[in-house]
């Protein structure tokens, strides 16, 4: 029975088969769990379209070798439908092959692709259905010995488009190749490149022979054309599954199950070959009995083979969770939970080819999910108290048996350094209050020491000063120097207050004391009615908006007093004459807001990160130390500062203060 088949036909049979079955597989796992994004739905249908095109031509092999030999030649419903599916997969195959590659070239390029190439891929798929359409009874004929051979016009037809496809295909795999900086996808686009090109000369050699009327061999021709084709799946599958290329995130126990299932379909089809090739000398039906028993003698190796297998990939598995685990505890001995948190994220979507991971705390700010679709909630437990939620968000229907066991094991791990991270943010920011103190306690004792040297001379001064301007007889120009020196002495006694303040230690309202209550309104009301005479000695419009009822807030008069009037102070000295100061007080649910707004020129982007640093000023007189008090007095009484600058018109500023309501 063997004899019947030429060689052409047994390479035929044996590459299609597994072309087929190849691409099938790949299209198990795409179809279960592909994004749904258009690259991946575009390579999926370039799958399908290879598929198409190994499956037609074994079925037209089939019907060859079965119906052909046995009836001769003629218009078989069998062949018609191998010509219908091999003729779709011929013509889809070029433009949706050159369509997954720019929709990989987009996605690398974060959407920055010419909208020509798309124009260019539109006209692709419509050649290829006009083709299609212009193809009439099929891809094929058959010669009078039986066998098939391309016709003049339909090389016309098809191979330019092949030609161009695999040609732009090989060239944006080399570029691919130079982008990427893993060495194992290099290769693998490298690879890709290599045997697009060689698609590219086994298919323009026969059919250029064909255009100059040169004869060839379809004997070797044909088989070497799908043999290269098998290629790219295969380096496509091993990547996926070995490397996670494209984040496909494709399972072991899938992998595993769709193996076994094809190899098992392969294994009847060979047995259903051979019990055919045998039936002139043996029936079938023991032919086909004989090599399923032939499997039980191979049993117990294969089972040992695949214990073994299993044991690794466990093994594998088990390797990366605690690499996992131990980068997520390295990242918590940071103390920073913020930074904790996306790390942790960013570490298990990539790990398990999640398209998103979301960890939210009970006792931490709400955070919106970045992505959508199907999501699995993980529950984090520091002993039997919830402390938050693990949200893995997947591609596919589910998440596999595995993926979600090694979550869980994940969300029992996080609890653990979350209290670290925490405990770790304690003892940094205790050590950080502590050096503070330390560095205040001495600028508190330079800031006694310079005050104590300098108060007694100034005071001393002052008394002269003022003893000189009590005199009648004093000149004019003398009175006018002797008011300037005395507002001199005055200006030099304010900016030492300032240095003893910021150099006070500060006591916190978290320390456990607790804080007196105040009126807001009535230190609001005071203040402002203090510094209205320098507000009209400036030209500048000072108001206080709100201050009718009683507004209580759990703070200190002083410190109230003291961010009322650096802010005021601040804001009028950054207002021309002729412009406006506003101080509102308003309730916001509990707490007890404070706006000072200026129409003044605004502070200008780059100062605005440094305004609160100590020492730091833009005036040419000032110390730098108004807003470092404000900011240092509202961390005492646990309230809050934000600044908005420009405001309106590109000019203006905005301090709102919040403070615990009373």
């Amino acid at each position: 029975m063997l004899a019947m088949y030429s060689s052409r036909q047994i390479a035929l049979l044996i590459i299609c088969t597994a072309g087929t079955v190849l691409y099938l597989f790949l299209l198990t796992l795409f179809a279960g769990l592909r994004r749904r994004k258009p690259f991946e739905v575009v390579l999926f249908l370039t799958g399908i379209a290879t598929f198409l095109l190994f499956a037609g031509e074994l079925l037209s092999l089939n019907d060859e070798i079965y119906v052909l030999q046995l009836h001769g030649p003629g218009p078989f419903y069998g062949f018609v439908l191998a010509v219908a599916i091999s003729a779709l997969g011929s013509t889809l195959l070029p433009p949706l092959l050159v369509h997954a590659h720019l929709e990989y070239w987009r996605r690398l390029r974060e959407n920055r692709v010419p909208r020509w190439i798309y124009s260019f891929i539109v006209l692709f798929y419509m050649s290829a259905m006009i083709g299609l359409f212009f193809f009439g009874r099929g891809f094929f004929l058959f010669d009078k010995g039986g066998h098939k051979a391309l016709r003049p016009f339909e090389v016309w037809l098809f191979e330019p488009s092949f030609a161009i496809a695999f040609f732009l295909s090989a060239i944006l795999q080399l570029s691919f190749a130079r982008r990427e900086a893993r060495a194992s996808l290099s290769r693998l686009h490298m690879a890709l490149a290599v045997t697009f090109l060689i698609v590219l000369g086994i298919r323009f050699i026969p059919a250029l022979a064909v255009m100059l009327g040169i004869g060839y061999s379809p004997a070797i021709w044909r088989p070497a054309s799908f043999l290269i084709l098998l290629v790219p799946g295969i380096l496509l599958g091993y990547h996926i599954i070995r490397n996670r290329f494209l984040s496909f995130g494709v399972q072991r126990n899938l992998v595993f199950t769709v193996t076994a299932a094809f190899l098992a379909v392969l294994y009847l089809t060979f047995a259903r070959r051979v019990s055919m090739w045998l039936e002139p000398d043996f029936p079938p039906v023991a032919t086909e009995s004989i090599l399923i028993f032939v499997l039980v003698i191979f049993f117990q190796p294969l089972q040992r083979r695949m214990s073994a297998v299993l044991g690794r990939a466990f093994r594998a598995e088990a390797e990366q969770l605690q690499r996992l685990t131990a980068e997520i505890q390295h990242v918590a001995r940071a103390g920073n939970l913020a930074e904790l948190i996306t790390f942790a994220e960013s570490r298990i979507r990539e790990s398990f080819a999640l398209s998103g991971v979301r960890i939210s705390l009970h006792d931490g700010p709400s955070r919106p999910a970045t992505v959508s679709g199907n999501v699995q909630r993980f529950i984090l437990r520091n002993g039997p108290a919830e402390i938050g939620v693990l949200e893995a968000y997947f591609f596919g229907q589910s998440l596999s048996g595995e993926t979600h066991a090694e979550l869980d094991y994940l969300a029992e791990q996080l609890p653990a350094a979350i209290d670290l991270c925490r405990l770790l943010d304690d003892k940094l920011r205790l050590e950080r209050e502590l050096a503070e103190r330390e560095r205040l306690a001495l600028l508190g004792q330079m800031a006694a020491s310079v005050s104590h040297n300098l108060r007694n001379p100034l005071s001393s001064i002052k008394a002269l000063l003022q003893l000189q301007l009590e005199n009648p007889e004093l000149p004019v120009s003398t009175r006018l120097d002797c008011e300037k020196a005395v507002a001199e002495v005055d200006r030099l006694n304010t900016k030492l207050t300032q240095l003893l303040r910021y150099a006070k230690p500060a006591v916190r309202a978290s320390s456990g004391i607790s804080a007196a209550t105040v009126d807001v309104a009535a230190v609001a009301a005071r203040t402002v009615s203090l510094l209205q005479h320098e507000a009209e000695r400036r030209g500048v419009s000072l108001t206080l908006d709100g201050a009718a009822e009683k507004t209580e807030a759990a703070a200190t008069e002083e410190a109230v007093s003291d961010v009322l009037s650096n802010l005021i102070v601040n804001a009028i000295e950054a207002v021309p004459a002729g412009g406006s100061v506003r101080v509102r007080l308003s309730r916001r649910d509990a707490a007890v807001v404070l706006e000072i707004l200026d129409d003044g020129p605004g502070i200008p982007e780059y100062v605005r990160p440094r305004i609160f640093q100590p020492f730091f000023t833009t005036k040419p007189t000032g110390t730098g130390l108004g807003l470092a008090i404000v900011e240092k007095r509202l961390a005492e009484i646990g309230a809050t500062i934000d600044c908005e600058s420009p405001v309106h018109n590109a000019r203006g500023t905005r301090f709102i203060v919040t403070l615990k309501g009373g």
